[in-house]
C-alpha cells in the first residue's frame, strides 16, 4: 500500500483493504461503506452513495411490485392485487431480516433450502419469545408500505392530472 498522498487509491489498494479489514460474513452496504480504505473517499461521498444505492433499490422494489399489482388486479380483481401487494411487503420484510440478521443469501433457498425452512419454522413456532424480530419485519413492512403508497397515489394524481393529449 502507498502512503497516503492525495491521490485517490488504485483498485489494487482498496480490495486489499476491504479482504483484511472486513468481516468474513459477507459483503452488505454497511461493511462496504466502511472498509473501503483509510482516506479513499470523504464521509460524505460514501453516506451519498449508500443512500442513492438503497433509495434506488426501493424504488426498483416499488415500480416493480406496482406492475405485478396490476398484472394480479387485472387477473383477479382489485382486492386480490391489494392483497398481494401487502403479501410480497410482508415477504420483503422477512426477507430482509433473514439476510441481515440471520445472514442468509438468496441462493441459499436454492442450494439448502432445509436450513433456512428450520429457521423460519422456530420463529413462527415460538411468537413470543422472538416480539423483537416480529417487531423488525411489521416496522419495515409498514415503512415499504408508506413509500409504496405514497409513490401509488403520487402516480394516480399525476394520471388524472395530466393534460388530455388532441388527436
Amino acid at each position: 500500500m502507498k502512503t497516503k498522498t492525495n491521490e485517490p487509491p488504485t483498485t489494487n489498494e482498496v480490495i486489499p483493504c476491504r479482504m483484511e479489514s472486513c468481516p468474513s460474513d459477507g459483503p452488505t452496504v454497511r461493511s462496504s461503506a466502511t472498509c473501503t480504505g483509510a482516506g479513499s473517499a470523504p464521509v460524505w461521498f460514501d453516506v451519498l452513495m449508500i443512500i442513492w444505492f438503497a433509495w434506488t433499490g426501493l424504488l426498483l422494489g416499488v415500480v416493480s411490485l406496482y406492475f405485478m399489482q396490476e398484472i394480479v388486479a387485472r387477473t383477479f380483481g382489485a382486492a386480490a392485487g391489494w392483497i398481494f401487494a401487502l403479501a410480497v411487503a410482508i415477504l420483503n420484510s422477512v426477507g430482509i431480516y433473514l439476510g441481515r440478521f440471520m445472514r442468509w443469501n438468496s441462493w441459499d433457498i436454492l442450494q439448502d433450502p432445509l436450513p433456512i425452512a428450520h429457521d423460519i419454522w422456530s420463529l413462527v413456532r415460538h411468537p413470543f419469545s422472538n416480539v423483537r424480530i416480529y417487531g423488525f419485519i411489521l416496522l419495515f413492512t409498514l415503512l415499504f408500505l408508506f413509500v409504496y403508497l405514497a409513490l401509488h397515489a403520487f402516480g394516480r394524481v399525476m394520471q388524472e392530472y395530466q393534460p388530455l393529449k388532441k388527436s
